[in-house]
């Protein structure tokens, strides 16, 4: 059933994201975002977001910049909308890597 492969899927996500897995963050955060095999909360997706932006999940970007644009969570803010985005388009940085955008480490302190 779909029920049965959502619940899967969270906790498949949920140990990669124990094991710091950005891509595990990342989809554990969509589940928070629309509530499916979890209850829905805009701070925890927020969280898992932040931690796998972090770690230079572009699409995590992507999603921080969604929330900003939407006032979810936060107060809308543009300029935090420009910023995401940016950053959801640059490549990832590798360690002693050249010619990619270096990506700020930030937390979710900013989050109502």
């Amino acid at each position: 059933s779909k029920k049965l492969i959502i619940d899967q899927a969270r906790d498949y996500f949920k140990k990669a994201a124990e094991h710091d897995d950005p891509d595990g963050l990342y989809n554990l955060g969509v589940l928070y975002l629309k509530g499916k095999g979890v209850k829905k909360d805009i701070e925890a997706a927020s969280k898992h977001f932040v931690t796998a932006a972090n770690a230079g999940h572009p699409k995590a970007y992507y999603q921080l910049a969604k929330l900003f644009q939407k006032g979810m969570g936060v107060k809308k803010d543009l300029a935090m909308v420009r910023y995401f985005y940016l950053f959801s388009t640059q490549p990832i940085v590798l360690v002693g890597g050249s010619g990619s955008v270096k990506r700020p480490a930030f937390t979710h302190s900013f989050w109502i």
